[in-house]
């Protein structure tokens, strides 16, 4: 891909995305920043290599700063097909960090799970109960709770 020079690998894996039981390539890249005296990863891009052309199809990840990108490769949805779970910590340790599934059946590149949408359409209501016990009850996602 043309005007990717100061990116590094982050991983690596190998595995059908296409469906036609080929072995594509998909790689997470990004940049290396400096910020606040801490090293991050900035401007993730999730790229695919389809073994049957050669040609290279990536999408930028809307995360921001983060740390340790990874991929698994894993059939979520049962067909037979892989989907790519990627997963960027937070730069702190309030926010959980950042969490995608895309499938690329066909060479169509579809996003299946966005933790912003995620987090945005569940609510949880969080009561302690005594020092070691909590409760959660969830709202959102089709999930009702008592008020």
């Amino acid at each position: 891909m043309e005007g990717i020079v100061n990116y590094c690998i982050y991983d690596l894996k190998y595995g059908d995305v296409y469906g036609d039981k080929n072995t594509d390539a998909i790689f997470l890249i990004g940049e290396i920043v400096e910020y606040k005296g801490a090293t991050y990863t900035d401007k993730i891009i999730l790229i695919i290599q389809d073994s049957r052309t050669g040609m290279f199809s990536g999408v930028p990840l809307e995360s921001g700063l983060g740390n340790r990108p990874r991929l698994f490769l894993g059939d979520f949805n049962n067909d037979g097909i892989c989907e790519m779970f990627i997963r960027i910590d937070a730069e702190n340790v309030v926010a959980p960090g950042a969490f995608y599934i895309f499938s690329y059946k066909c060479s169509i590149l579809r996003l299946i799970f966005d933790y912003k949408e995620f987090n945005n359409q569940s609510k949880f209501k969080t009561t302690y109960l005594d020092g070691n016990r909590v409760e959660i009850a969830g709202y959102g996602c089709n999930n009702q709770a008592d008020g």
